[in-house]
């Protein structure tokens, strides 16, 4: 195995500081009954305030620092959060507290360039030979034992017993934000970080997410939260965009403190294009997409497809169905075999030619009287004779006509048994 570690020394300042440019004096004091520094940023070391001095004496160089409660489990969600994110280069991954994430990237050495491009040594020194030839006292004086010990573990003079990082099984992320945000723009900042997060949590599963809720955290009121169903993705535009119309529609209640965010369901991701072992097959997902964004901006209940029943009546031969928005799924559900009725299209032969429709129908059939050219309407072709219905008690006899009225628009009439006529559709 081949580790890099990623050090985060400030991390007991970071986790206070992040989201904001902080150039006053800052500090972050132990929990201890006599206080001390643990970590200090720039402008407070440049007033002589170092870890390890106590808090008594910094406050005796600046009386106006600020001072922070050091937060260990803020810090621990935070290399979580790390680990998290870097699913997406390797999946053998290590936390080290209190500061340190270790990576395992033998693996993926030739995605970086090589070991020389990741090697960086500031004692002179380009190999652990050559560190390990220097003399161990001098190394211990200038950077402690424990560096010692780190390189005897690695070469397996002491023993090395790692845990290693194991995510949860589903991704449960949230974000304190720095100041409480109004309006719903300014959130897409956060929810970005933690989509970011879930997708490198996803790539590390092989899965994709079908199901997500974000929560917008409020101080007085209970949370707002928006549930989004998607095709399996890992993507973080394809997540982002959808989020981002769903935020668009919400009036939020108070201001938000934190943003949640929690994958509800997953689905295994097949290969695609470009991947290392390609399947051919036709890919959906371009129009999965499109179809979320339009429910997310319109309303879950707002989207559905027009589908043709197996009905002579006009009013009745279409309706609205539930739209799916894989096309693969829609291709195997459309597969199945079914006791339902069969569509129109399945009963008609693909060599008959059917008769002319309007795109239009009124909603409700518009009377027209006993004759057409009182009117100023002029039939132009016709008839067709639809009588059907007798099983349900809807039933119809209609003699259907294509008329122009004086104003030369195409009419679609027809004349019942009784000898009246109506409009009942407009031809675009």
């Amino acid at each position: 195995m081949l580790w890099t570690c990623l050090h985060f020394p400030d991390l007991p300042l970071a986790v206070f500081a992040r989201g904001t440019a902080r150039k006053a004096p800052a500090v972050v004091s132990s929990a201890s009954h006599r206080p001390d520094v643990v970590a200090a940023n720039d402008a407070a070391r440049k007033r002589g305030i170092v870890p390890g001095l106590s808090i008594a004496a910094a406050l005796a160089l600046d009386p106006e620092i600020a001072i922070h409660l050091r937060d260990e489990r803020a810090e621990a969600n935070a290399l979580k959060s790390i680990a998290l994110w870097a699913g997406q280069w390797t999946s053998t991954i290590a936390i080290e507290p209190p500061a340190s994430v270790l990576l395992e990237i033998a693996a993926g050495l030739n995605y970086f360039g090589g070991l020389e491009k990741l090697l960086n040594s500031g004692i002179g020194v380009r190999t652990l030979g050559e560190l390990i030839a220097l003399p161990r006292e001098g190394v211990a004086r200038r950077f402690g034992q424990p560096l010692l010990d780190e390189i005897d573990r690695a070469l397996a003079v002491q023993t090395d017993p790692r845990l290693l990082f194991v995510p949860p099984e589903r991704y449960h992320g949230q974000l304190e934000l720095p100041a409480p945000i109004e309006e719903n723009e300014s959130l897409l900042f956060g929810v970005k970080r933690l989509v970011a997060e879930l997708a490198g949590f996803l790539h590390g599963r092989g899965t994709g997410v079908t199901r997500l809720r974000c929560d917008l955290v409020h101080e007085d009121v209970a949370p707002t939260s928006i549930v989004v169903g998607l095709t399996a993705t890992r993507q973080i535009e394809h997540m982002m965009n959808v989020l981002r119309e769903r935020l668009a529609r919400e009036t939020l209640p108070d201001r938000v403190e934190a943003i949640r965010i929690v994958s509800e369901e997953f689905a295994l991701l097949g290969a695609k294009e470009g991947d290392f072992f390609p399947v051919a097959r036709k890919d959906g997902e371009a129009e999965a997409q499109l179809i979320e964004r339009l429910r997310a901006r319109l309303g879950e209940d707002a989207v559905h497809k027009l589908e043709l029943c197996a009905d002579h009546r006009p009013e009745l031969s279409s309706g609205q169905t539930e739209l799916i928005a894989d096309a693969k799924a829609r291709y195997f559900e459309g597969s199945k075999e079914s006791a339902a009725p069969r569509r129109a299209a399945d009963l008609s032969p693909p060599e008959m030619t059917l008769p002319i429709r309007p795109l239009w129908l009124l909603a409700s059939p518009r009377p027209l009287g006993v004759d057409p050219a009182a009117a100023e309407i002029k039939l132009t072709s016709g008839p067709e004779r639809i009588e059907t219905g007798w099983w349900d008690g809807k039933d119809v006899g209609r003699d259907y006509f294509v008329a122009r009225n004086a104003r030369g628009e195409a009419l679609w009439l027809y004349r019942e048994r009784g000898g009246e006529w109506f409009v009942h559709g407009v031809f675009a």
